[in-house]
């Protein structure tokens, strides 16, 4: 009787899989959304400079401001997945 070793599992990633996004791309939507939102508050704020903001108006810009950013790349990530999804539903 001889012994046939079992092949090897296939890789759990596939040896060309990347990230779809780098740091760098990251830090840069990071940053560029901040500075329109910045913008965007400073205006709001100019044109309402009578009425001071509420303490949980201000907690609540801070959370969006945070918060923001990571949901794009979320969403930005999961546009080609839903597509895929799309196209497939679509062929049958």
């Amino acid at each position: 009787m001889s012994f046939t070793p079992e092949p090897d599992p296939p890789p759990l990633i596939p040896p060309n899989w990347r990230p779809r996004f780098t740091i760098k791309r990251i830090f840069a939507l990071t940053t560029v959304c901040c500075v329109l939102f910045a913008i965007w508050q400073g205006l709001l704020r100019g044109v309402d400079a009578a009425n001071v903001t509420s303490a949980m108006e201000a907690k609540f810009w801070v959370v969006i401001l945070v918060t923001l950013p990571m949901l794009l790349m979320i969403i930005a990530g999961l546009i080609e997945p839903c597509r895929r999804l799309y196209a497939k539903l679509r062929r049958r």
